[in-house]
C-alpha cells in the first residue's frame, strides 16, 4: 500500500476562527454576523494544500438554502467523493459528520451512537488503498463534562464494532476528552488502536485539550502525524501519514 493521509478537522459550523472564549460563544449564539462561505473557503484553501486522500469533518452542515458547506468543500478541496450524517436538523438544514475522499470509497454509511443529551453519530467508511480494504469510523463524541457517561456508552459501542471489523482499523474525529480520560484509555485498551495525536489541538486560540484524534491498528506504519496551526476554527486539524 501507498502512503495515505489522512486528516481529521471540526470546522466550527463554518463560523471562523474565534480569537477568545467570548468570540467562541458569541460565534455560536449567532450574535455576531459570520461569513460562512468565505470561512469555509479558508478550511478549503488549507485541505487543498494538506492535499488527503480522505478527511473526515465534524461540526459540518449540508442542506438546502444558499449556501451547501458540504458540496463547496468537495469542489473547492478536490475531493470529489463524499458522505455525510446529519446529528441536528433545524429549518431544513442540518450538521453533522463528513467524510472527503479523492478514492471512491467501497461503502459509507452511519451508525448511531447512543445519547441522551446530544445525537452522535459514526461514519463507517470502507476504502481501497493501494490494493488494501481498510475501514475508517469518523466520529464526534459527546461534549461538555455532562456528557461522559454518554461518551463512555459511546466508546463501548465502539468496542463493539470494532473486533468485527475484518480489515485495518482507523478512527478519526473529535472525541472530547484527554488521551488519559476513562474514556480514551477505555478505547485504546479494549480496540487495541494506537493513539496518534499527543498535542493540544482545541480551542485552537490558546490550545490545552487533545481532543481531536487518530488512532490506528497495528498494522499500519506511521510515517508520520501531528497537529496542523491552521487557524481557521475553534479546532486545530490534525494529520496522518501511512502505511501497510
Amino acid at each position: 500500500m501507498s502512503t495515505l493521509k489522512i486528516v481529521s478537522w471540526n470546522i466550527f459550523l463554518g463560523l471562523g476562527y474565534p480569537r477568545s472564549a467570548s468570540e467562541q460563544f458569541l460565534s455560536l449564539s449567532g450574535l455576531g454576523k459570520k461569513d460562512t462561505q468565505a470561512n469555509v473557503k479558508k478550511v478549503a484553501d488549507e485541505i487543498r494544500q494538506l492535499n488527503p486522500d480522505f478527511i473526515s469533518l465534524q461540526e459540518l452542515t449540508s442542506g438546502p438554502g444558499r449556501f451547501d458547506q458540504l458540496s463547496a468543500l468537495s469542489k473547492w478541496a478536490n475531493l470529489p467523493h463524499h458522505y455525510f450524517a446529519p446529528e441536528r436538523t433545524f429549518l431544513g438544514r442540518s450538521s453533522g459528520n463528513a467524510v472527503l475522499s479523492k478514492l471512491k470509497p467501497h461503502d459509507n454509511h452511519p451508525l448511531a451512537l447512543p445519547s441522551n443529551w446530544e445525537k452522535r453519530n459514526c461514519i463507517m467508511t470502507e476504502l481501497l488503498a493501494g490494493g488494501q480494504l481498510l475501514t475508517i469510523l469518523a466520529t464526534h463524541l459527546g461534549a461538555h463534562w455532562i456528557s461522559k457517561w454518554e461518551r463512555l456508552r459511546q466508546v463501548e459501542t465502539l468496542c463493539d464494532i470494532i473486533p468485527k471489523i475484518k480489515t485495518p482499523v482507523i478512527i478519526t474525529g473529535d472525541l472530547n476528552c484527554e488521551p488519559t480520560s476513562k474514556e480514551l484509555r477505555k478505547l485504546i485498551s479494549n480496540s487495541k488502536l494506537k493513539s496518534l495525536i499527543e498535542t493540544p489541538t482545541y480551542p485552537a486560540f490558546k490550545p490545552k485539550n487533545v481532543f481531536d484524534q487518530i488512532l490506528v491498528s497495528q498494522e499500519f506504519l506511521v510515517h508520520a502525524a501531528g497537529v496542523l496551526d491552521a487557524k481557521v476554527s475553534d479546532h486545530l486539524p490534525v494529520f496522518a501519514e501511512l502505511s501497510i
